[in-house]
């Protein structure tokens, strides 16, 4: 059995909770939703990896997420987008500190959900949710995001979180094994502070 499930009891930060979803630490429960999203490949055909092919493959990616907490010098929280209503996990939303520096650093948000969910701003109230804590909690001066060009859904969620485009990296992406554009949005503190008042 992983250590990470003999681990479970180590303490967890708290739940970020929203209006309709709130985010908590992946559990080893969660294995078979995550396959639902990781093993489909209209949702994975954005990302470079692509989807998986077995629930060991994913399981690896959940430890992944997973090990993480246990970090002493926290480098990434990942989280599952779990319902209210119904607590179904349905989405995948993460913040990963990209530099640490004096005054701030800069992070980065990475996010995909199972294809029942899209289009019902589920996932734009998930990455609000964690663009506060990175900069209510974290400290962190600037956050960004990054989709392949042509992930129109993406890049919305991007510009509905006060994201500003900074740059068009030409052949920054592989999808179906060619290079592809990537687009680079971010927010800074002060943006997001203005957004609040």
């Amino acid at each position: 059995m992983s250590p990470l499930y003999l681990n479970e009891s180590i303490p967890l930060m708290p739940d970020l909770t929203g209006n309709r979803i709130f985010l908590r630490e992946y559990t080893s429960s969660d294995l078979d939703m995550v396959h639902q999203w990781m093993s489909d490949s209209e949702v994975m055909k954005f990302l470079s990896w692509g989807p998986t092919k077995t629930r060991d493959e994913t399981f690896i990616q959940l430890a992944d997420f997973m090990r993480h907490r246990f970090e002493e010098d926290r480098q990434g929280y990942y989280w599952p987008i779990v319902l209210k209503s119904s607590h179904q996990v349905v989405g995948h939303v993460d913040l990963r500190w990209i530099s640490k520096k004096y005054g701030g650093g800069d992070g980065n948000v990475g996010y995909f959900m199972n294809r029942s969910y899209w289009g019902k701003g589920y996932m734009t109230e998930a990455v609000k949710l964690v663009i506060d804590f990175g900069f209510s909690k974290l400290g962190m001066h600037k956050i960004s995001a990054s989709c392949i060009k042509g992930n129109i859904a993406s890049e919305k969620i991007m510009i509905k979180c006060g994201m500003t485009k900074e740059a068009e990296y030409r052949e920054g992406g592989i999808r179906f094994d060619k290079w592809v554009n990537r687009l680079v949005y971010a927010i800074l503190d002060s943006e997001w502070k203005f957004g609040k008042s």
